[in-house]
C-alpha cells in the first residue's frame, strides 16, 4: 500500500491511515504487529464494520471529503437547535412525550463522503491531479487451516 501511494505521489511526510476489517484486525492483534501507538509500518490502523472482513483501504486524509451538515428544525418542534462545531453541524430536537412521562430527543445531520483526486506538485511549477491517487483498496485472502 504504501508503494502504490507513494507512487501515486503521496509525500513522505503525509501521515497514513488504514481502515481495515475485523478479521485483518484481528490478525494484526494476533501477530502482535500493532505498535504502542496503534500503528503498523508507519500506517495509523483502524478497525472498520463499514469494510468486509478481510478488507483494507490505506489512505491519506485529502483522499476523501466528508460533509456533515443540519437539516432544517422543524417550525412545529417545542424545542429545535443547530450545533455547529469543528466544521459539522448536527440538528437536536426535543420534545415531551406523555405517554411515558419524558423527554425524547432526535438528533440528525444529512452526511455525505466522496473521494478526491490527488494533487501531485510535479516540482515544475505545476500541479497534476491523481484521480484516487490518496487511496488504495486491498482485499486479503483467507488460507484456509
Amino acid at each position: 500500500m504504501r508503494k502504490v501511494l507513494r507512487d501515486a505521489g503521496v509525500s513522505t511526510d503525509a501521515p497514513l491511515f488504514a481502515a481495515v476489517g475485523s478479521a485483518v484486525y484481528g490478525d494484526l492483534l494476533d501477530s502482535d504487529a500493532i505498535d504502542e501507538n496503534g500503528k503498523v509500518r508507519g500506517f495509523l490502523v483502524v478497525e472498520s464494520t463499514r469494510l468486509a472482513a478481510d478488507e483494507i483501504v490505506g489512505f491519506v486524509k485529502e483522499a476523501f471529503a466528508l460533509v456533515v451538515r443540519a437539516p432544517q428544525v422543524p417550525a412545529g418542534a417545542p424545542f429545535g437547535a443547530s450545533v455547529n462545531e469543528g466544521g459539522f453541524a448536527l440538528r437536536y430536537v426535543r420534545s415531551f412525550d406523555r405517554t411515558v412521562a419524558a423527554d425524547r430527543s432526535l438528533v440528525s445531520a444529512f452526511v455525505g463522503v466522496q473521494s478526491l483526486p490527488l494533487a501531485v506538485d510535479n516540482e515544475a511549477g505545476v500541479v497534476n491531479l491523481v484521480a484516487n491517487g490518496g487511496a488504495v483498496r486491498v482485499l486479503t485472502s483467507t488460507i484456509p487451516a
